[in-house]
């Protein structure tokens, strides 16, 4: 088990694990967090517990859909995914050597093709997947996703069209009141505008 503490020199982490405690002090917590997860490691080897797992995440994930994702109600969603997931730079790494390096380093390459919230949703699925590993079929001891740094989710919209803004389409579609629903562009500024007043939106 591996705890972090903040100190005035950094992140200061221990790791406790079949009787063997160790400590290190870093400049960051994600830093610390990856040490601990490999410390915990070693301890293991050391001790002949370690975890010995040929398969590699790209095997993960493909297990996961099959046998997990197929019971939730995101799964539609995952399997879109899908192929974002073996593309990955460490997909071919089996998951027992995965380190918080690897997944960093693929948050920074998604970055820049991509928005801050949809690298974190894509975190969250890897982080599922490597808690299964964990949790289900003992192919890793420690889930490295908890070892890196969320990007910043940019803040919510809360902006709400103006009543200018409203006269204009209005304007645009030519539409009146008092006219009778007649056209599909008829029907498109009406629904348009009930979605304006009953606060609907995309899900």
């Amino acid at each position: 088990m591996a705890t972090f503490r903040k100190r005035a020199k950094g992140w200061y982490a221990e790791v406790y694990k079949h009787g063997v405690r160790a400590y290190a002090t870093f400049p960051t917590k994600a830093q610390a967090k990856e040490w601990a997860a490999n410390k915990e490691m070693e301890i293991q080897a050391s001790q002949g517990l370690m975890i010995n797992s040929d398969a590699t995440f790209y095997d993960a994930v493909i297990r996961y859909l099959d046998e997990i994702s197929v019971h939730k109600k995101a799964h539609k969603w995952n399997v879109n995914k899908k192929r974002i997931l073996l593309e990955a730079s460490f997909a071919n790494v089996p998951v027992s050597k995965l380190l918080a390096s690897h997944i960093a380093n693929w948050r920074d390459e998604r970055l820049k093709i991509v928005q801050p919230s949809t690298v974190n949703r894509d975190l969250n699925f890897v982080s599922s997947i490597l808690n299964v590993c964990r949790t289900e079929w003992g192919w890793i001891s420690n889930n490295p996703v908890s070892g890196i740094k969320r990007p910043t989710n940019p803040r919510p919209r809360d902006r709400r069209i103006s009543d200018d803004e409203i006269e204009c389409m209005i304007n645009a579609f030519d539409y009146h009141y008092d006219k009778p629903i007649g056209t599909k562009k008829d029907m498109v500024i009406v629904f348009w505008l009930l979605a304006i007043e009953t606060a609907m939106r995309l899900r």
